[in-house]
């Protein structure tokens, strides 16, 4: 992949490049450019390097603007032959995903009986990743878990059952969204409380005196 994310989080930090078949008797040079312009470069009078590990930074190792680059590798050989191939498209993106999200009520009551059987969060987010939202319970159990590639829905719906189908029981719930986008850039949000509520109101009537008079005589 020719995403990544020189921003020392641990993740994709580094552009690697292999380079194979490499003809030892001529001189290479390696360039990576931006808007057509080298930024950084390195020369070989023989064999290269079987890989190149490129950090994002130039050649004064400054941390270079997100952006989309070039990689260059020329060869002039003894002969006078001349080779040269290009990578397109590499790609430096260090912002991180960003998501949005809220639910409107968050009380609901999934018993099929039509009324609030689910819950709606409204979400969106800033940019393409892989997206994974997750229903957490009061003991920091994942008990549902959803997984969407690019964008999740704008709307996600949740009928109160865990991953097996089965109606969870009257609680509080968290709901997490987390993403990765191509460049390793990662993001994780809690976002709404849902509470499940199944249990109905009850009360208990007691009649004191079976008859009675309203004839306002007191």
């Amino acid at each position: 992949d020719n995403y990544f994310s020189p921003n020392n989080d641990g993740n994709k930090d580094f552009l690697f490049i292999e380079h194979k078949d490499i003809n030892k008797d001529a001189k290479w040079d390696l360039e990576i450019r931006y808007n057509g312009s080298p930024v950084f470069r390195k020369h070989y009078d023989g064999k290269p390097d079987m890989a190149l590990k490129w950090d994002g930074k130039n050649e004064d190792g400054k941390l270079l603007p997100d952006g989309k680059y070039e990689y260059m590798i020329r060869a002039f050989d003894k002969a006078g032959n001349r080779w040269e191939t290009r990578i397109p498209d590499i790609i430096i993106d260090t912002k991180v995903p960003t998501v949005k999200a809220v639910a409107g009520d968050n009380y609901f009551s999934p018993n099929n009986d039509g009324i609030k059987d689910t819950i709606t969060v409204e979400q969106q987010v800033s940019k393409e990743a892989d997206w994974t939202g997750e229903i957490i319970n009061e003991q920091g159990e994942t008990v549902r878990s959803f997984s969407w590639q690019k964008t999740p829905p704008n709307l996600m719906k949740w009928d109160g059952k865990d991953n097996s189908g089965k109606v969870l029981p009257d609680a509080k719930y968290t709901y997490r969204i987390k993403g990765t986008d191509r460049a390793g850039n990662k993001t994780e949000q809690v976002l709404a409380t849902l509470i499940i509520k199944n249990k109905k109101p009850e009360v208990e009537t007691v009649v004191r005196e079976m008859y009675f008079s309203p004839n306002q005589d007191g």
